[in-house]
């Protein structure tokens, strides 16, 4: 294969340049206007490409957790990628943390109408009782 001179490989790139005009469809239009988010390179916002589902179930609310995302967004001021990625880990970070919380507290709930059904057991062995009931076995208890 001959090798190109500068000026004709110039030449060939123009030529094929030409032939492009674009996405033409909105489909087409919507992914090429993502192509810079995909890297970050270009991104305005942090939530353009953050997901999220994430960090949220199929039963949570995705809006409050991008409120919460937007709130830290405003309260951190992140300047690069990296500053961002840490905003979003907070947001998922407090996002399970009131998870955890909502299921503990729900544990304990349990745990307590358990004692109230039976005749006065200890709260070791109504809390005994509840996890039989959440997880169909018997915790060990030393």
């Amino acid at each position: 294969m001959p090798t190109l001179t500068p000026e004709q490989r110039a030449a060939i790139a123009r030529a094929n340049g030409a032939k492009s005009h674009g996405p033409k469809t909105p489909e087409g239009k919507a992914v090429s206007s993502r192509n810079a988010v995909q890297s970050g390179a270009h991104a305005d916002q942090i939530l353009d490409f953050v997901q999220p589902h994430c960090a949220v179930t199929s039963v949570e609310d995705a809006d409050s957790f991008e409120a919460l995302l937007r709130e830290l967004i405003t309260a951190y001021q992140p300047a690069n990628i990296p500053a961002q990625n840490i905003v979003q880990d907070i947001a998922s970070a407090r996002w399970a943390l009131q998870r955890l919380n909502t299921y503990i507290i729900m544990c304990w709930d349990r745990v307590f109408e358990q004692a109230d059904a039976s005749p006065a057991p200890t709260l070791l062995e109504a809390n005994v009782r509840a996890l039989t009931a959440l997880y169909g076995a018997s915790p060990v208890v030393t």
